[in-house]
């Protein structure tokens, strides 16, 4: 699922910012909105399948929290690029978002993995051996 939304994260903010001249934080941010929805479906039904269901309301909510902090990473990714390093051409622009959404992928799974999609119970012990 990761490879399937980092492509529509990268590829929606550059067609909205190489493209459509959007701004480079708007872009990221809007194509970053679109990505989480289709993660938080595909992590669900796919990757964390096996995992317990709780409250879908409740997991989408922390899911979309857990989301915004990793947009937040992506941002500062670029922000940096276009305003500290002061370089806004596309070569540079691409290499903040690739570095931000590389990092904010591996905050994300781990973050999914402990508090969006816990793990199933374990089975009680059904017995102790006894001693003869």
């Amino acid at each position: 699922m990761g490879i399937i939304n980092s492509t529509v994260a990268i590829a929606g903010t550059s067609v909205l910012h190489v493209g459509l001249r959007v701004g480079p934080l708007a872009s990221n941010a809007i194509a970053t909105l679109l990505a989480t929805t289709i993660s938080f479906a595909g992590n669900r039904w796919w990757t964390f399948r096996h995992r317990r269901r709780s409250n879908l309301v409740q997991e989408y909510a922390v899911f979309f929290v857990l989301n915004g902090a990793g947009l937040l990473i992506q941002l500062l990714a670029i922000a940096f690029a276009v305003h500290v390093l002061a370089r806004d051409d596309a070569v540079t622009y691409h290499v903040a978002l690739l570095i931000g959404v590389a990092v904010a992928s591996l905050v994300r799974f781990l973050s999914y993995k402990k508090w969006v999609f816990l793990p199933r119970d374990r089975p009680a012990v059904t017995g102790a051996r006894r001693r003869e």
